[in-house]
């Protein structure tokens, strides 16, 4: 083929131009940096560098909801720490206030703290972060606590704040108030002493209370002068000491009082004078309130006040009345809805077996009614083994045994506010029995808030944790971002140099073709 100069001409301009572009392309990347100038340059490449820029936004917005849930979620669990402490200075105040050394002034003071402290957990209850209420739930603009009368309400509601953390993925920030302050559960109190009446089974380490009487030897001097020593360093129950007594061989019967509250001696031999005094330095008969000289013919000794136990027959409560037959109804009742069951508890022998009918109460669905009893000195109390929940016990026909042990009512769900409250009264009247139960309270409240702040604090690690991951996946797409986006400067660098040869060599061949010219045609 002919291969003219026109044709020789265009192939050198092309190609040096080509070698000038291609030239001017890298110098133009590795002044920019990118590797990228034009979307022509690479599609594909493109592609992956917005789908990166995407994702790599997408991670730092979740990182930055983190890192603001991190904070909020830090102030929460600050405040159910200053809830705990708070807790456990009350309970120290009321733990000094049952001394009895502590005068009015003194009692005063006590009280004047706990109800200041009422105060201050209203400004921890009250917190917000970033101008969200921390304990309001989703009503976040106002106050969740506040006075009303002598008692805080709570105007709030149960709802969680979420945030997204990742796509799909919303946690839920917040504690609501009553799961953060209503930290003890639902208790139904008994109001009535049920003053178990005296038997013959009745434990001498039962009597007054718990307290109990120290066994020993007596000695008895019946109406005609006869005289015996009783040995009763063994006996273990009220029955035992009727026995030892009766079998001494005199003119003396000793029985359960009517009213069932004690022992009475008496004389049946004809005479007056009945005599009764401890031996060997013992105190059983001055406990029993027997230790005493008698001109009629009879000792009737204290009131014994037998313990109230698990073992005590119900056929013994209220003075030995007992529990008339009759059906409870027992409901609790929460945010997951109610439940209710009945039982006969007239159906129990001893004060053990009424408590597991009670635990044993089952819904019509077969599920727990989550309740538990318990004694409290002579009294019964029924708690929910669940928080945020009420209890209800009515007798099915009024009257009945529910209501003659003081059980029949509601006992609702109680705050930390109410319980402060209730400790406050209790120091101030200086009722020593409302104070142990505030001491209890205190302690179950404080128990419970540290179970709210474990659970609390392992949601906080974990989104902690999530947003180290976050942080890590931030730096893994920004270094995948660098090599899609950025110019490898080495290699850049190399092929400039090859380029600009590439464009010099180029040149100097185009010169070296055209180095005859017109005058060479002219000589």
């Amino acid at each position: 083929m002919r291969v003219t100069d026109n044709m020789l001409a265009r192939s050198v301009l092309t190609n040096s131009g080509r070698a000038l572009s291609r030239f001017a392309d890298l110098q133009a990347r590795i002044a920019s940096g990118r590797n990228l100038l034009r979307p022509s340059d690479d599609p594909l490449t493109l592609a992956k560098i917005l789908a990166t820029k995407t994702q790599a936004n997408r991670v730092d917005a979740h990182a930055d909801n983190a890192s603001s849930a991190i904070g909020f979620m830090s102030l929460t669990e600050g405040s159910l720490e200053e809830v705990s402490s708070l807790l456990s200075h009350a309970k120290e105040l009321v733990l000094a206030g049952m001394n009895g050394t502590t005068d009015a002034s003194g009692a005063e003071a006590q009280v004047t703290e706990l109800q200041s402290m009422i105060d201050s957990l209203l400004q921890v209850a009250n917190r917000d972060f970033g101008g969200r209420r921390v304990f309001g739930g989703q009503q976040t603009t106002e106050p969740p606590y506040s006075r009303a009368g002598e008692g805080v309400t709570y105007r709030g509601d149960g709802s969680d704040i979420f945030e997204e953390l990742g796509p799909g993925l919303r946690v839920a920030l917040n504690l609501n108030g009553p799961a953060a302050f209503e930290t003890v559960p639902a208790r139904l109190e008994g109001t009535v002493d049920l003053n178990p009446a005296l038997s013959q089974v009745t434990k001498l380490a039962d009597l007054f209370d718990g307290d109990g009487a120290l066994t020993g030897r007596i000695r008895l001097t019946d109406s005609n002068g006869v005289t015996a020593d009783v040995d009763l360093l063994a006996a273990t129950s009220i029955g035992d000491v009727l026995e030892g007594i009766n079998n001494a061989g005199l003119s003396i019967t000793a029985t359960i009082s009517a009213d069932r509250n004690s022992i009475l001696l008496t004389d049946v031999g004809g005479g007056s004078n009945l005599t009764v005094e401890d031996l060997d330095g013992g105190t059983l008969a001055n406990d029993l309130g027997l230790e005493t000289t008698s001109d009629t013919g009879e000792i009737e000794g204290v009131d014994l006040n037998p313990a109230l136990t698990e073992e005590t027959a119900t056929a013994l409560l209220l003075g030995g009345a007992g529990l008339s037959p009759g059906v409870w109804t027992i409901r609790t009742s929460g945010e997951t809805g109610s439940r209710e069951a009945t039982l006969d508890p007239s159906t129990a022998n001893t004060v053990g077996e009424l408590f597991d009918l009670l635990e044993g109460a089952r819904a019509a669905d077969g599920s727990s009614l989550g309740i538990r009893p318990k004694i409290e000195g002579s009294k019964i109390a029924i708690e929910s083994t669940r928080l945020h929940v009420a209890i209800s016990l009515s007798d099915a026909a009024s009257p009945g045994s529910a209501e003659a042990m003081g059980l029949a009512g509601i006992g609702g769900p109680r705050d930390i506010f109410t319980l402060l409250n209730d400790a406050a009264e209790a120091v101030s009247s200086r009722d020593t029995d409302a104070m142990d139960r505030a001491i209890r309270d205190m302690t179950r409240a404080i128990e419970g808030t540290a179970g709210v702040r474990g659970a609390y604090g392992a949601r906080a690690r974990q989104v902690l944790d999530l947003r180290e991951r976050l942080a890590d996946e931030s730096v893994d797409l920004t270094i995948r971002l660098g090599d899609l986006e950025d110019v490898d400067m080495a290699k850049a660098a190399l092929e400039l140099n090859q380029a600009e040869t590439v464009y010099n060599a180029s040149l100097a061949a185009g010169a070296r073709l055209y180095q005859t010219n017109f005058f060479d045609y002219i000589r």
